[in-house]
C-alpha cells in the first residue's frame, strides 16, 4: 500500500497489485497455450496443464485485489474500497470514530530447517473504539505499512489548514 495523494482535505491510498496480476496471467497463458499446443498428441498431459491454468486462475481470483483508501474531511468519513474478480466491496467509517494508524505485524517462523530467521509481515490498520479497521487483508514485507501508519497519523493529526 502507498500514499497516492496527500491535501489537507483528502488522503488517498492505494495498493494495486500489477506485478502479482500480470505474472499470474503470464503464467495462466503458457499453461493454456502449453496444453493447447500439446493437445492433438497428448490429451491427458494438456489436461493437466488446463487444470493448472485453473489452478492459477483461482489464485488470481483470491489473491489479486485492488484496494483504494479515501481519507475525506468534507464528508467526515474513510472510505475502504476493494475490488476484485468477485465483484467491489466498500467499508465506511466515520473520521470522528478512529483513534490512530498503527501497524499490525505477523511473524512466521520455519519449523522445519535449523537456522533460517523468522519471517516479518506487515500491513496498516485504523484502531477505532468498535476495533480495527482493515486497510488491506495483505500482510507485505518491507517497510510500506509504516509510511502509511505514519502518513495516516499526520493527517489526521493536521491543523486545520
Amino acid at each position: 500500500m502507498r500514499v497516492r495523494s496527500v491535501t489537507w482535505d483528502r488522503l488517498i491510498l492505494d495498493e494495486r497489485p500489477w506485478l502479482v496480476g500480470a505474472v499470474l496471467v503470464f503464467v495462466i497463458l503458457f499453461l493454456v497455450a502449453l496444453g493447447l499446443a500439446i493437445l492433438p498428441t497428448n490429451s491427458a498431459a494438456a489436461f493437466g496443464l488446463f487444470a493448472g491454468a485453473g489452478l492459477f486462475g483461482g489464485l488470481f481470483a483470491v489473491f489479486v485485489r485492488q484496494v483504494v483508501v479515501i481519507f475525506d474531511r468534507g464528508v467526515g468519513a474513510v472510505a475502504v474500497r476493494a475490488a476484485s474478480l468477485f465483484g467491489t466491496t466498500e467499508r465506511t467509517v466515520s473520521l470522528s470514530d478512529i483513534l490512530c494508524a498503527e501497524v499490525e505485524t505477523a511473524t512466521s517462523t520455519p519449523s522445519s530447517r535449523q537456522g533460517q530467521r523468522s519471517t516479518v509481515t506487515r500491513r496498516p490498520v485504523l484502531q477505532t473504539a468498535q476495533g480495527r479497521v482493515l486497510l488491506t487483508p495483505v500482510y507485505t514485507g518491507g517497510r510500506s505499512a509504516e509510511g502509511v501508519a505514519r502518513a495516516v497519523n499526520d493527517w489526521l493529526s493536521a491543523p486545520k489548514g
